[in-house]
């Protein structure tokens, strides 16, 4: 929201696209409960889960994964037609790569962000080395040392991170 309030304050006109369940609730966080925050146009994709749905991570992560982007590219077609015209560029959160792939499909330039902290992306980005060194398997889980070489073994993930971003 915070990116989308800085482009606005630029002269953008903006579209802030969630959920359903997300709006929602961000919505009702509003001043005057309305679908306009300041210059942000506020619109909601079904994710077409009930309530109970969206309690079990499978079905939510299937819907966001299927639904969403079938939701989105509508969203895009009706958008060309509609008042405002064609979306000019569509940025989405990095975790969030279909919303790029709909973009690109439907020609529309597109950028990702990732809003979460920079060590969180590095360790993202060294996923491979993170399996080779033992810290985590092919399937994600963790195998990290007992307690007491806990401290240390992040120490050498951390130092094997940081020296690998300086060669580069």
């Amino acid at each position: 929201m915070k990116l989308s309030c800085c482009l606005a304050d630029r002269g953008l006109r903006i579209t802030f696209i969630n959920t359903e369940s997300v709006h929602a609730r961000l919505v009702d966080s509003l001043p005057g409960k309305g679908k306009e925050f300041g210059p942000i146009h506020m619109v909601s994709l079904s994710d077409g889960l009930t309530p109970e749905e969206r309690k079990d991570p499978t079905k939510q992560d299937h819907a966001v994964n299927n639904n969403l982007p079938r939701e989105l590219e509508k969203l895009i077609k009706n958008n060309e037609s509609s008042e405002h015209g064609k979306f000019a560029c569509v940025i989405a959160d990095e975790t969030l790569g279909w919303a790029l792939d709909v973009a690109r499909k439907m020609g529309v330039r597109h950028a990702a962000f990732f809003p979460a902290a920079a060590g969180v992306k590095a360790i993202v980005h060294h996923i491979p080395k993170l399996i080779e060194m033992g810290a985590i398997d092919e399937n994600g889980k963790e195998n990290l040392p007992d307690d007491a070489h806990y401290m240390l073994f992040m120490s050498k993930i951390a130092l094997t991170i940081i020296s690998s971003h300086s060669r580069t």
